[in-house]
């Protein structure tokens, strides 16, 4: 929920890589975890570090303390909601090892965001009581009507949809197209479901997409294609766009399985997927995950062109390279395979997070 996301998800890549994955692969060799169990869904995580101990609470293991004002009189264990506290002046106690407060790294995930927080003042050499009273602000009311939100919505679902729809899952339909949905389950059938789908996925959107790919260097020697891609969408060139992007989604995949040693053959999708799913933990769904992977395993993309009855609704990779297709010119298509390119972007982000490739 942080502003830069290029600074958050850095920072989060580091502490996972120095300190929780090394935690759960020690687990994994004391017996504590089974390897079967892997990879760990983590929902949160907080790295502890004090003079005499350091160490790793993973989901329910971290028991968060915040305090708050409260608006009315609250007797000891009884249920209190936003309406009984002040949110604004929320704050998160340290954690406490040997009777003093310790430095602290945390993390909270919630559903493809995360809050991040951490105080590693404890641990600098004369601070001062009155340094250690200033605890970290805490967004209380944000974080409860995101995850009231989700409740509500149940977005697993509205995305199995809109991947029986043929529109792929992605990052970018949360919270507007999904709450759309929700709200007007009927309007994924309708013709104009795509003006909705195109409001989220404007221009500011995808700027902020290219400048996060630039920065991380994500798409080594193929964001200029990318960028092409999306210049002519919003040119109104949708034959450009899908003939740019289309085939630049496999290269993507097998560039990334080269980098990642392993050499592509004709399963090269299950092969991303293994890779990703070997690694020790899960910071992202992984429904959203299996729902993604699913469309680019079983999506049109990689249909038999016998298969594709209408191309103003779906295209596959080969009847576009050998020129088979007419009448495929909609914004809607292309806009479709510039989305399947955002739900590979939260794979590998996901993936590059864990390995330390977003640098």
């Amino acid at each position: 929920m942080q502003d830069d996301p290029v600074l958050k998800y850095r920072a989060l890549s580091e502490m996972l890589r120095i300190f929780v994955i090394p935690d759960v692969k020690s687990r994994v060799a004391a017996g504590s975890i089974a390897s079967s169990s892997l990879p760990i869904q983590i929902k949160q995580v907080r790295s502890i570090h004090s003079d005499s101990r350091n160490y790793v609470e993973l989901n329910d293991e971290a028991q968060i303390v915040i305090t708050a004002p409260a608006t009315r009189d609250i007797q000891k264990d009884e249920p209190i909601t936003l309406e009984d506290v002040n949110p604004d002046e929320c704050y998160l106690e340290p954690p406490m090892v040997n009777g003093q407060p310790a430095a602290y790294f945390l993390c909270q995930f919630i559903f493809l965001d995360f809050f991040m927080s951490f105080n590693f003042l404890p641990n600098f050499p004369g601070v001062t009581d009155d340094e250690l009273a200033k605890h970290n602000r805490y967004p209380l009311a944000a974080l409860v009507q995101a995850r009231d939100l989700l409740k509500k919505i149940q977005p697993i679902v509205i995305l199995k949809q809109l991947a029986q729809h043929n529109w792929p899952p992605a990052l970018g339909y949360y919270p507007h197209v999904l709450i759309h949905v929700h709200n007007n389950p009927s309007s994924i059938s309708d013709s104009s479901f795509g003006d909705v789908v195109a409001l989220t996925y404007n221009k500011d959107y995808w700027n902020k997409r290219l400048a996060f790919w630039k920065e991380t260097k994500f798409f080594p020697d193929r964001l200029q294609y990318v960028n092409k891609a999306i210049d002519e969408y919003f040119e109104g060139d949708f034959i450009s766009t899908i003939y740019v992007i289309v085939p630049q989604i496999e290269g993507i995949i097998k560039a990334y399985l080269t980098t990642a040693g392993v050499t592509p053959d004709r399963n090269f999708v299950t092969q991303l997927k293994n890779v990703v799913l070997s690694r020790e933990i899960l910071m992202f769904p992984r429904d959203v995950l299996d729902i993604i992977f699913g469309f680019i395993e079983t999506g049109p993309l990689w249909w038999h062109t016998s298969l594709i009855s209408d191309p103003g609704q779906e295209v596959n990779r080969h009847g576009i390279a050998h020129g088979l297709f007419t009448g495929f010119e909609t914004r809607d298509m292309a806009l479709k395979y510039l989305i399947l390119l955002d739900a590979l972007a939260l794979v590998l982000l996901h993936d590059k997070m864990l390995t330390g490739k977003l640098f």
